[in-house]
């Protein structure tokens, strides 16, 4: 089990279940994690979303959606720092520094017509010498939802290499981001919104 608390980040995988979340990430960069957020944690976000406003952000061609004006967001990129989490990216990804570098909770409706095209978490600044990544997103959603499906695939392919339901709040994806990986949702159906936490962590020199 890997789960984020209030108090911490908690690791408890057994030695076969951590060789098989490393194989799955180095085959098909992107793993699910059930039960992410604690429940606690999910409680409170869920509970604090209600309380704020979510603002219109289309600034980019490559997303339209809403992003939550709350605090809640900033509370959770900073339990994703815990040393411990930013260890387990190391272990996973194979590269062995990792800082926070944005973030924020988002919201998909689909009569407002919100999307999530291709797109790699950049930009990548050119005097930055790293140039890899690992993002992660955990659903918020109240209610379930329809389409907003993950999917990852290699800079110009077609071929899908991991697609990935995520719609039970507080299960979580984590997957490599960098200049040579790109990602999406699939189209949002149906009334229900797609709410979720996502947060981009990159490798420091």
């Amino acid at each position: 089990m890997l789960r984020l608390t209030p108090s911490g980040f908690i690791n408890s995988l057994t030695e076969p279940q951590w060789g098989r979340l490393l194989r799955e990430f180095q085959e098909t960069h992107a793993v699910k994690l059930p039960s992410f957020l604690d429940s606690r944690l999910t409680r409170l976000a869920q509970e604090g979303l209600a309380r704020f406003s979510f603002a219109p952000l289309d600034a980019s061609p490559h997303y339209r959606w809403e992003v939550s004006s709350g605090p809640a967001g900033r509370q959770l990129m900073f339990l994703c720092t815990h040393p411990d989490f930013l260890d387990l990216l190391s272990r996973l990804s194979g590269y062995p520094r990792y800082m926070m570098c944005g973030g924020g909770i988002y919201r998909l409706i689909t009569e407002k017509g919100h999307y999530i095209h291709w797109h790699d978490d950049g930009p990548w600044p050119e005097d930055w010498p790293v140039k890899i990544g690992v993002s992660l997103s955990v659903a918020l959603n109240q209610e379930l939802f329809e389409g907003g499906r993950f999917q990852i695939r290699r800079k110009n392919s077609t071929q899908i290499i991991r697609e990935i339901p995520n719609v039970k709040a507080g299960d979580a994806i984590l997957f490599r981001t960098s200049t040579e990986m790109e990602h999406c949702n699939t189209p949002m159906k149906g009334r229900a919104a797609k709410c979720a936490f996502v947060c981009q962590l990159r490798g420091c020199p």
